[in-house]
Order: structure tokens, then C-alpha cells, then sequence
């Protein structure tokens, strides 16, 4: 398998149950180590680094279950992974990228909702 992904583009994985999509993004993330080829990131190899320095790196995932605070609304969920992520953001700042986030996927508009009140595939 071979595929690029420009800076700050969101890239989804789709395929059947069994396909490797899991695998992959697991290689690519650095749970799990190919045994063969090689993951680059701007022209590095990073196929040997430990997963929480890929993640320094800027790279990122998602997994399937969703895991919110519910008594909080949109965006201060958005902001709880600001604070906690690989950059951690702080105050204004981490409002800010929220609401940047939120944007980029059109939710900003239901930022003061609460969490709880979107649909699942909104979460």
C-alpha cells in the first residue's frame, strides 16, 4: 500500500471488515511495527519511532469508540483534548483551536451545545 497525505489534510480510511484498515493506521500511528516497507513522514523514515513521538510529530487518529464528558458541552469537549493532547494548549489559546477545530468540520455553530444532545456520528 502506497498513499501521501498533504499537510493538514484529514485523510479517511474505508474498506471492508478484514481489509487492514486498523493495521495500517496502527502501523502508521506506531502501535504496531511493519515487518516490512516503511512509514515516512516529510521524507523520514519513522517506521522504528515509539508511538508518543509520532504522535510529537503532529500525527493523529481516531478510534471508533467515542469517549466525551457528557456533562460538558461541544467545545469545552474539543477543548478537554487541547489541553491533553500532543500540544497541550492552554486557556484562550486552547479556545481558540477549538473553535478552529470545530470549524474545519462544520460544528462550530453547536460549540455551546451540550455533548450530550448531538447524535452519535456527530460525536
Amino acid at each position: 500500500m502506497s498513499f501521501d497525505v498533504a499537510e493538514h489534510q484529514m485523510v479517511g480510511v474505508i474498506g471492508p471488515n478484514g481489509s487492514g484498515k486498523t493495521t495500517v493506521l496502527n502501523m502508521i500511528s506506531g502501535a504496531l511495527k511493519p515487518t516490512e516497507g516503511r512509514i515516512s513522514l516529510r521524507g523520514r523514515n519513522i517506521s522504528d519511532l515509539p508511538a508518543q513521538k509520532i504522535a510529537r510529530e503532529g500525527v493523529g487518529r481516531t478510534f471508533q469508540l467515542v469517549r466525551l464528558l457528557p456533562g460538558l458541552t461541544v467545545l469545552e469537549n474539543v477543548i478537554a483534548g487541547a489541553v491533553y493532547g500532543y500540544r497541550r494548549r492552554w486557556g484562550r489559546e486552547a479556545e481558540d483551536f477549538a473553535h478552529g477545530v470545530l470549524d474545519r468540520v462544520g460544528m462550530d455553530a453547536m460549540s455551546h451545545a451540550p455533548i450530550s444532545s448531538l447524535t452519535y456520528i456527530d460525536q
